[in-house]
């Protein structure tokens, strides 16, 4: 904004702040694996003085009125049941701009449990002004992963070919991720019962479908030897300590068409133009509520050569893997 003023000739006095508007900010992801399902509530703010400040005071950024959040559940069209959900304040919020204590959030209880093949509407209604907020949407079904495949006999190659995951993508799922974790333990050289369980996650680049009703096919390509390169970059050569690998696991998270756009309009904006266009599927307010779901194949063990390349190879010789261990946790 500040740009555009440093432009403007106009001289016209006015007061961005004069007229209040009730705005409420709303964030939900439905996920069938959840046995909770939690949303926020919060509102606009905007005023005369430091917006870091107002970020940082409760008041500021949550309603002192009465709200209540309704979820329906919908079977193409025929309602099924209802369930309202109850503030929580207990959920550890991270430090940051905005305020964190308390942190309130609104969650599902009893047996309340999203389900495939329906659909779901959520209702936000502020009993002090009788302003109601809605949303809809479908639930992201399961993935079906063909590989990796399941079998604790199939083991993994990442040293003497490409490796290709595959899966089927589920129904209203239009992104998903692949993150693929490297499990290991650290043991004391000089005292082998001092054990500590880590591990790296490597992040891989988003797919995308081009048809979320369908069930598409999609692969995500692993160049041989570059596994051994990440580790690399991301593994210090410590001395003092034993390594032993524990397996892998691959983690898959999948969005609907809705939290796909609003991911896409809030990346970092590219070049000089630095306005991004805004998406919200809250009829009454901001924010979003999709769906997404996520599923792992785990414990993979590598190939006796991917194996050996770890150990030995040039590019991950000098991090101290010795052997294999089950005592991760």
């Amino acid at each position: 904004m500040a740009v555009f003023i440093g432009f403007s000739s106009c001289e016209t006095d006015f007061d961005v702040n004069q007229e209040w508007t009730e705005i409420p900010v709303i964030y939900g992801l439905l996920n069938t694996a959840d046995s909770i399902t939690y949303v926020r509530v919060q509102k606009a703010f905007l005023g005369d003085g430091d917006a870091f400040i107002y970020a940082s005071q409760s008041d500021s950024i949550y309603f002192q009125d009465a709200i209540s959040v309704k979820i329906e559940e919908w079977d193409n069209g025929i309602f099924v049941d209802s369930t309202i959900l109850v503030k929580d304040s207990l959920v550890v919020k991270d430090t940051g701009i905005f305020s964190n204590s308390p942190h309130v959030l609104f969650k599902t209880v009893g047996t309340f449990q999203v389900q495939d093949e329906k659909q779901y509407k959520l209702e936000v209604l502020n009993s002090s002004t009788g302003k109601l907020s809605t949303s809809e949407t479908n639930v992201v079904e399961k993935i079906i992963v063909s590989k990796p495949r399941v079998q604790a006999t199939s083991k993994v190659e990442l040293f003497t070919q490409d490796y290709d995951v595959t899966f089927l993508s589920g129904t209203n799922g239009k992104i998903y991720d692949l993150v693929i974790r490297f499990n290991y333990l650290e043991e004391d050289v000089n005292d082998p019962t001092q054990q500590v369980s880590k591990y790296v996650d490597w992040f891989f680049p988003s797919e995308t479908v081009p048809n979320s009703a369908n069930n598409e096919s999609v692969e995500i390509l692993i160049a041989a030897g570059s596994f051994y390169t990440f580790l690399s970059s991301v593994l210090e050569p410590d001395p003092t300590v034993n390594r032993y690998y524990c397996g892998l696991d691959f983690m898959f998270s999948a969005g609907a068409d809705d939290l796909y756009t609003y991911i896409q309009v809030n990346e970092p904006p590219l070049g000089i133009v630095q306005e991004r266009p805004q998406f919200s599927n809250i009829e009454g307010g901001l924010g979003i509520f999709s769906s997404r779901l996520n599923t792992s194949v785990v414990d993979k063990l590598l190939t006796s050569d991917s194996e050996g390349e770890l150990y030995s190879g040039s590019e991950t010789s000098n991090l101290g893997f010795i052997g294999r261990s089950n005592a991760c946790q």
